[in-house]
């Protein structure tokens, strides 16, 4: 008789254990499915666990349950890995989140159909040291030769793990000579499936992918590479929301794989670890293009009410003459942020959000909610009082800055026709994007207006100039992460190699040095306040979300809630009593979105393995969990 440990593969009610103990008369390989009951359902289950109850024995006896058998062996053979098992444990555990969830993440979306079924070979024993790796600081060309450098020097295979599919399909291009195997989330099951196969027999040497190819069913890994580990993309928006380059220091870890990372900045944390000597870091970006900043408040005062500087049009102008390659930076996508009434001064908002609605021009003017992606009518008047017209107001968008552009020039006697303009309110797909950029490389005079995602394209554009029209609203983020952003972001726009970047600073408040590479001084100051704070790295962020249609039922659900956290961290001891605090609850930042109400409270916590669990599982049902959120707004 053995007993088996298994993760069904259905939700189980919250407040059901998420790994269910069974028997069976034979034993199982772990990775192998079975089907289970549990009430009156019924869901196959993969077995993480199998022990002969005769090593059991005092365990089964004390149990407060008595086990059933399972229904049914489904496969008797693995299916999955044990590293892909002990990865679902670990997102269970670290980001709190249900064991059902955390497993279906892992495996691929054709997990155990007939065609599909695998023959997985013996699995190694899995590694326990957790790297921290080399940090390499690199640009564009360095990266690559980089990439290279490893490649050639790994026995076994590589995988390589960049931010979004333009990026993988670059390096791939860069490194065709290398043979590499390409995965995203836009392959065909049937491209996946073979991809998966070739995993398990190694005949995968060198595999680029976006985060999903860190479940691919590895048993052996030489190196794993992470390119940007700053980029937001990497976060998950769905549970168990966790961080890739988190994930991939565990898998790195499971295979005793070497860990590098390739980056075009530094992270507080990672310059953290650095100074601790726990980080080795490599600094191959020697290019930092001319820097010149302008203040528009004095250019206000000069009498130029422009959105662009005297400075920005000359190099416009130069650029145009001289058919070089110039970007437009644009914080913000479509028309304007908002329209506003000239009178009181209101702005018309989204009826499901409460938050004002985005200008585009398209055919005719229309305003779109960036939330919830609802389209209005451009009213045309006011809604509150009447008077009208309302007028574009706000950080000028993409669109208002290509207007500004093509009005400029038509000034001066030259054809600029219409300018491309790459932002993901007016690019929806890979065939826009690619129609946005062909018409940027058909262009006598390259000019093009962008928001970021112009960084996923930096293997293999470069701009003779560039403009951030708006460095304010660049920098504008309510988080302590602030201003880590606004560097990452600048190090990226380095990475397009100008020669010249032009900033325009609308507010004369102190911002960033920004004239050479010197963030170490930030970086410390960044640090020390982080620490009277009490911030990452010095603590663990939780952020934890409730919604309910009703307003006064969504605050009185977080204030149950917030109490029973109290109740609980009191009743865990002195430890979680010193190391956790709770702020909040509070109004999201977007406290009214697709119809509901939504409270927070933010957890500060130095509560480790089990025990952040074993607290969040003190809230009632239907709390959302962030384990590392990318910002407490």
């Amino acid at each position: 008789m053995f007993v088996l440990r298994v993760i069904p593969l259905a939700s189980l009610p919250a407040t059901a254990p998420g790994v269910l103990d069974y028997f069976w008369s034979a034993p199982l390989p772990i990775g192998s499915v079975v089907r289970i009951s549990w009430g009156r359902r019924q869901s196959p289950a993969v077995v993480t666990n199998c022990i002969d109850v005769r090593r059991a024995k005092l365990a089964v006896k004390k149990s407060s349950f008595a086990l059933k058998p399972i229904d049914a062996v489904l496969i008797d053979t693995p299916q999955a890995t044990e590293s892909q098992i002990a990865l679902a444990q670990w997102l269970a555990t670290y980001y709190a989140a249900s064991p059902a969830t955390s497993l279906k993440t892992v495996l691929p979306p054709f997990f155990g159909k007939p065609k599909h079924r695998v023959t997985l070979p013996e699995s190694p024993k899995l590694g326990a040291a957790v790297p921290t790796g080399t940090f390499v600081l690199t640009q564009p060309d360095t990266a690559i030769a980089e990439l290279r450098t490893v490649i050639a020097r790994s026995d076994g295979p590589v995988l390589i793990i960049a931010p979004e599919r333009s990026t993988v399909e670059h390096l791939a291009h860069h490194l065709a000579d290398t043979g590499p195997t390409v995965f995203h989330s836009g392959l065909s099951t049937t491209a996946h499936a073979a991809l998966y196969r070739a995993v398990i027999a190694r005949e995968a040497r060198v595999v680029i992918g976006t985060r999903g190819a860190l479940f691919l069913p590895w048993t052996a890994l030489s190196h794993l590479v992470i390119e940007d580990p700053l980029s937001e993309i990497y976060k998950s928006e769905s549970a168990p929301r966790y961080n890739t380059p988190d994930v991939a220091r565990q898998l790195a870890a499971h295979h005793c794989a070497r860990l590098t990372w390739i980056s075009p900045a530094i992270s507080t944390v990672h310059f953290h670890l650095k100074e601790n000597g726990a980080l080795r870091v490599v600094d191959h970006k020697p290019h930092w293009p001319t820097v010149e900043t302008v203040s528009m408040e004095h250019e206000r005062r000069d009498g130029n009410r422009l959105l662009l500087s005297r400075k920005a049009q000359d190099a416009i102008l130069d650029a145009y003459e001289d058919r070089s390659p110039l970007l437009v930076l644009s914080a913000r996508k479509a028309y304007a942020t908002a329209l506003r009434c000239a009178r009181c001064h209101s702005s018309p908002r989204c009826a499901n959000c409460r938050i004002p609605l985005r200008l585009h021009r398209t055919v005719e003017d229309m305003l779109v909610c960036y939330h919830c992606g609802a389209f209005h009518q451009v009213p045309k008047q006011c809604p509150s009082c009447a008077s009208g017209p309302l007028k574009p107001a706000g950080t000028p968008g993409s669109q208002k800055l290509a207007e500004a552009i093509r009005t400029l020039l038509d000034r001066y006697g030259h054809s600029a026709g219409k300018l491309p303009i790459l932002d993901g309110d007016l690019v929806r797909n890979e065939r826009d994007e690619r129609a946005v950029l062909d018409a940027f490389n058909a262009m006598g005079r390259p000019m093009l207006v962008a928001s970021s995602m112009i960084f996923g394209h930096r293997y293999q554009r470069t701009f003779s100039t560039v403009i951030i029209p708006h460095i304010d609203a660049l920098a504008a983020n309510p988080d302590f992460r602030t201003n880590e952003r606004l560097v990452a972001q600048l190090e990226r726009i380095a990475d397009l190699r100008p020669s010249r970047i032009i900033i325009q600073q609308w507010h004369d408040d102190e911002l960033l040095d920004v004239t050479g590479r010197a963030w170490d001084k930030l970086y410390r100051d960044e640090l020390a306040q982080r620490k009277m704070l009490r911030w990452p790295p010095y603590t663990r962020l939780v952020k934890l979300s409730v919604r309910h249609r009703d307003r006064r039922a969504v605050g009185r659900l977080a204030t149950v809630g917030a109490d029973r956290l109290r109740r609980a961290i009191d009743h865990m001891g002195a430890t979680a009593r010193s190391g956790t605090s709770i702020l909040g609850p509070s109004n999201a930042l977007i406290e009214h979105a697709r119809g509901e109400w939504t409270q927070q409270i933010i957890l500060k916590t130095s509560l480790t393995g089990e025990r952040l669990p074993e607290l969040l599982a003190y809230l009632p049902p239907g709390w959302l969990v962030d384990v590392d959120p990318r910002s407490i707004a």
